[in-house]
């Protein structure tokens, strides 16, 4: 040990603060157990701004590890004693997974995909891990199906909407550090219909929106959460100078999809075929136009759930994949080109890149990946990934621990984010361990 030790000490100090830069989280925190003086190294390090700025950097262009983590909930097998908590899945296989009143139900996990070569020897498979995605149970255990999430850079912004007193709570699962964000502006009386954590690259500041209507009152009403004052308060948002041709009160909390955040702005589709944007910086909310094929189709009212965005090589991507019979036989991509970012209408455009399909076997896109890799969940909730170039398509047979050959299901759709591992600091005044 002193002889490694040693070793360490022979090198310049930007050199070591270089490799630590690399390394994961977990592998960075653990160097504090080595001793007093590697813990008061490693604690000045992730107390550094620009060293926190770095490693995220390192991890979000995979420049080491050559992988990608995505987090999802899933349906994991069930190994309950009690025979009513454990029921079989509506398909061709007789798998025991968890019933909505076992604790072990849905869980969050983490799915991290190694980066191969697409002329590797392995055509079906792609290599991964899957862990548990360590989120503090700040409601209890029993209570993951009632909360929405919002992520950004490593962080995690939880909430219980559905109860009559929403508390927020701030956390990054790598740390293990959260907070509870203080008491909302419009606790009460207040509808929910979207929301989104993203940075300030200006002001270097972290801030999570949501947006609806007052309940009585009926207007519309928008407050963000800056993480550099630990305050809310209330932005101008008028609905009705976004243009989306339907009252705020006409919309429902499950007809605004999940929110992307790409180059600073937050995205949402709205009723299945408008599109709002919120620029993180400017606090602007604004509304911008589908690529023009799709706005003179007449399907996309009849079935909303046939577009959907992504993040593509920093840029935003639309997906319009019409079904006949439930079955999704192709996929159009649509880039939205630079003159759109920060959701100029007037000047905005988009350019269709390319049609996957026809094609027996593909599914709901979910997520781009290591650049043109295009995750997806096919019809039995199982994931496949679909590499552009090569017209590949791969399956991720995954499992957990020692179930490792049982099949992993995709509970949720929407909850299905690329994730990185940071160091991040949510800590401040209510800061916490998980």
């Amino acid at each position: 040990m002193e002889r490694t030790k040693k070793k360490w000490m022979d090198l310049a100090e930007e050199v070591v603060v270089e490799i630590m830069s690399f390394l994961p989280p977990k592998s960075l925190i653990q160097f504090k157990l080595v001793n007093k003086s590697w813990c008061a190294f490693i604690e000045s390090l992730i107390s550094d701004p620009l060293f926190v700025e770095r490693h995220l950097y390192n991890m979000k262009n995979n420049l080491l590890l050559y992988s990608t983590s995505l987090a999802f909930i899933c349906k994991v097998p069930c190994s309950c004693d009690e025979p009513e908590l454990i029921t079989t899945l509506a398909n061709s296989t007789n798998e025991l997974v968890h019933s909505p009143s076992c604790p072990q139900y849905v869980r969050p996990h983490l799915l991290t995909l190694f980066h191969g070569h697409d002329h590797d020897d392995d055509d079906h498979q792609i290599r991964h891990v899957v862990e548990d995605f360590d989120l503090p149970l700040i409601w209890g255990d029993t209570e993951l199906n009632g909360i929405t999430e919002y992520h950004c850079n490593g962080l995690v912004c939880l909430t219980r909407e559905v109860s009559d007193y929403p508390d927020y709570v701030l956390c990054n699962p790598s740390t293990k550090k959260w907070r509870l964000l203080p008491d909302l502006i419009n606790r009460f009386r207040f509808a929910r219909l979207g929301g989104g954590l993203g940075c300030d690259s200006r002001d270097k500041d972290y801030k999570f929106v949501r947006f609806g209507y007052h309940l009585d009152s009926k207007d519309s009403i928008a407050e963000i959460y800056s993480l550099g004052t630990d305050s809310w308060r209330e932005i101008e948002f008028d609905w009705s100078e976004m243009k989306l041709g339907f009252k705020v009160t006409d919309v429902m909390a499950d007809e605004v999809d999940k929110e992307i955040l790409c180059r600073g702005v937050l995205y949402w589709v709205v009723q299945g075929h408008k599109i709002m944007c919120f620029d993180v910086s400017d606090e602007v909310f604004r509304s911008l136009p589908l690529p023009d094929n799709l706005q003179s189709s007449k399907k996309l009212s009849s079935f909303p759930k046939q577009i959907r965005l992504a993040v593509w090589n920093e840029a935003v991507a639309l997906f319009h994949y019409p079904s006949e019979n439930g079955v999704v036989r192709s996929i159009e991509i649509w880039v939205m080109m630079d003159d759109c970012i920060g959701g100029v209408e007037s000047s905005c455009s988009w350019f269709k890149q390319v049609t996957i399909g026809p094609l027996v076997g593909i599914g709901t896109p979910l997520t781009f990946w290591n650049g043109d890799e295009l995750l997806m969940r096919i019809k039995d909730r199982r994931l496949v990934s679909y590499n552009l170039p090569s017209q590949k398509l791969r399956r991720l047979s995954t499992g957990v621990g020692r179930k490792a050959s049982k099949t992993l299901y995709v509970y949720e759709e929407d909850y299905a984010f690329l994730f990185v591992k940071s160091l991040v600091s949510v800590e401040g005044g209510s800061g916490r361990e998980a």
